[in-house]
């Protein structure tokens, strides 16, 4: 499980492009497709270069209004999810 503490960034095995305030992405190796949201397409953008999770998370917080903790329990596991179909990588945890 990704952590608040971990380093990430897009990997290099997929195909994107973007729809309006959408992206629509293709995993090379497993030829699935994946749109995202607006939300999620910022998300996707921040993964150009590696960030922290937790840098992200705070990020997010200051674009979007919500419920306590409502962004962080949902952005952890939206990270699982692109770790497990092989879009992003976690490179090391960020020891500061």
């Amino acid at each position: 499980m990704i952590s608040e503490r971990n380093i990430i960034q897009k990997t290099s095995k997929h195909l994107a492009t973007s729809v309006d305030d959408e992206v629509v992405i293709l995993g090379i190796e497993s030829g699935n497709y994946f749109g995202f949201n607006r939300i999620a397409s910022d998300i996707w953008q921040m993964l150009d270069h590696p960030v922290a999770v937790n840098d992200l998370i705070s990020e997010l917080e200051s674009r979007y209004a919500s419920e306590d903790n409502a962004i962080r329990n949902d952005v952890i596991p939206f990270l699982d999810t692109l770790k497990a179909k092989g879009l992003i990588e976690v490179h090391h945890e960020d020891h500061a």
